[in-house]
């Protein structure tokens, strides 16, 4: 095990300082657990061999794309930038230009370093004086003659086949207006590389919680021209503020899950330390309150106060009528409880609460004479399902919510927080973050192929854990939720409700993959929480479902399964929620 510098030393003396030892020891443990120790050894198997970058500089494309990388640089040290130039000048795909703007005082040393080389692509312009990172930006911009901006930062490292793989992108989907990849970080001395992000495929919802594009992102020049350049109101954040105005402009934003890009740590710096610049986050939030004006989405952003992350809170339109569709778990006192916990905990005023019983299950009178004002509902099949689809029909409601009836909300304006994202435009149905009794965590949505059909995102974490990259704090586009679901009743009705043959929680979410066929998103919301009245088993994760009914599963979704959940990432395990390198040898 390799000895921590004096630079991670004192980051650490900080960070518990400012922390405690609660929160110290806990992002030490992860700061030292699996992802962070087999990191560099993963990278080292996965990135491209000599044999393959011999094969990509010998790849021709039918457009030969140039690329203009918008680079703004101020007293930058010598070593760094001569670390980025000679990363680009690796490149398999060798039509790019380097556009440098340099707002430092004296741009003798950049400038020498820039002619050093000799080589024509790269461009260098000294400014008359240092105009922030927005304006500096703004001046690199000036110089692009590209079909495609990339933004990267004056100390950073491009792996060699970065460019080879967007042009791969372009050639398959021409359509193509913005692209993004994997990054990890390094070290200030180059020495160590840590801290991965295996990204999902674009995701509205996550980059509305934070910017988890970053790095790299390119963008067609056409439409980064269109946004108007960067915004000094927003410095700090002025690559989030752009990231958002093109891809509200771009016909389709593409995902390589490669790590192509390093970015380098260093003290003060968002990837070294990301609670040293709060302005940047305020400036972040400000960004993304402007992105809902323009996209006229009623909603407020606010900044958590955890590095980068937000939380928007969505209007109800208008009244519309939910009815909650309880399904009773064989356990009266969990009935009780449940339906108590609900008509005492809902500020929402136009709802129903329907519980639904199966044909083989019974409530004693006692227990019927107490819920008052509550529909029961007895199904004539015994499966959940085909019960949901029996209520459904008959139980009016613009909205439905169908609850597992072991769980209870927190918040009283739980309603208004599921209503909020469902009802906003293409969202079809919403899910929240769902609790076991011991406060470990037992769905923060569903990620397709795990176990080799699905499986909870997180499941088995504590309360408290934020997830991968903060995932399970976080409003993200997900491929499915299950046990807990708000869904619109035109979807319901569209889809004709849970398909035959599916009868436990799988068809769920197999009725949230048919949506998604229609276009229709599925969103989790960490804001939305649950509390079930039992315990995580001791064995820990159970599946859910027959085996017979996993297999129609597979059956039904095989290319779907075969391309992988466009919400992880094929850089991680799908043999547990733990999120873990995924080894080559893996076969779920």
């Amino acid at each position: 095990m390799k000895l921590p510098s004096a630079y991670q030393l004192k980051r650490g003396y900080e960070y518990f300082r400012k922390h405690g030892i609660k929160q110290f020891l806990r992002r030490f443990q992860e700061k030292t657990g699996i992802v962070e120790t087999e990191y560099p050894g993963w990278f080292q198997e996965h990135r491209a061999s000599e044999d393959e970058l011999k094969r990509q500089k010998g790849k021709s494309f039918s457009r030969k794309y140039l690329f203009s990388f918008i680079v703004p640089a101020y007293q930058t040290p010598e070593p760094y930038l001569r670390e980025l130039v000679e990363s680009l000048r690796a490149q398999t795909y060798e039509n790019w230009e380097l556009c440098l703007a340099d707002g430092s005082p004296d741009g003798a040393t950049l400038e020498a370093v820039m002619e050093s080389y000799q080589d024509p692509r790269l461009r260098y312009r000294h400014l008359k004086e240092n105009y922030g990172i927005s304006g500096n930006t703004n001046q690199a911009l000036e110089m692009a003659r590209g079909d495609f901006l990339v933004l990267a930062d004056h100390d950073d490292l491009l792996e060699p086949d970065a460019l080879y793989w967007m042009m791969e992108i372009l050639e398959e989907e021409p359509e193509t207006d913005a692209i993004y990849t994997d990054e990890g970080k390094i070290t200030m001395d180059g020495d160590r590389l840590f801290d991965p992000h295996f990204k999902s495929d674009f995701n509205w919802w996550l980059l509305r919680s934070n910017n988890y594009i970053c790095h790299i992102f390119a963008v067609r020049a056409t439409v980064g021209r269109q946004v108007g350049g960067f915004q000094a109101e927003y410095d700090g954040a002025q690559d989030y503020d752009y990231i958002l105005k093109c891809c509200e402009r771009a016909r389709h934003v593409a995902h390589i899950p490669r790590i192509l890009y390093h970015w380098r740590a260093h003290p003060g710096s968002t990837a070294g330390d990301p609670a040293s610049k709060s302005y940047a986050y305020e400036a972040g939030c400000r960004a993304l309150n402007a992105h809902y004006k323009r996209m006229g989405i009623q909603a407020c952003a606010e900044y958590t106060g955890l590095p980068g992350r937000y939380r928007t809170h969505f209007l109800v339109q208008g009244n519309p009528q939910v009815v909650v569709l309880l399904t009773y778990t064989g356990i009266e006192r969990e009935l009780l409880a449940c339906v108590e916990a609900l008509r005492e905990g809902t500020s929402y005023q136009n709802w129903s609460l329907w519980v639904l019983a199966g044909s083989r299950q019974r409530i004693s009178q006692e227990v019927v004479d107490r819920l008052k004002e509550v529909r029961l509902f007895q199904g004539e099949k015994a499966s959940l399902t085909e019960l949901w689809n029996q209520a459904a029909q008959v139980c009016g409601g613009n909205y439905l919510i169908f609850i597992n009836g072991a769980y209870r909300p927190y918040r009283c304006d739980w309603l208004e927080e599921l209503l909020g994202q469902c009802s906003q435009e293409q969202v079809g149905i919403v899910g929240g973050k769902l609790l076991y009794k011991n406060r470990r965590i037992c769905q923060a949505g569903v990620y397709m192929g795990m176990y080799g059909v699905a499986g909870n995102a997180s499941e088995g974490a504590k309360y408290l854990d934020e997830g991968y990259s903060a995932r399970t704090i976080s409003n993200r586009n997900v491929s499915a939720v299950t046990e807990v679901v708000m869904t619109r009743r035109q979807v319901w009705e569209q889809l004709g409700g849970i398909r035959p043959g599916y009868r436990s929680y799988l068809g769920m979410a197999d009725y949230c993959l048919r949506a998604g066929q229609l276009g229709w998103q599925t969103v989790y919301t960490p804001y939305l929480q649950l509390r079930s009245f039992r315990s995580m088993p001791k064995k820990g994760v159970v599946c859910r479902w027959k085996e017979e009914e996993g297999r129609r599963f597979q059956k039904d979704w095989k290319e779907f399964l075969e391309q992988g959940d466009p919400f992880y990432s094929p850089n991680l395990s799908l043999a547990g929620p733990d999120y873990r390198f995924r080894r080559r040898d893996e076969n779920i």
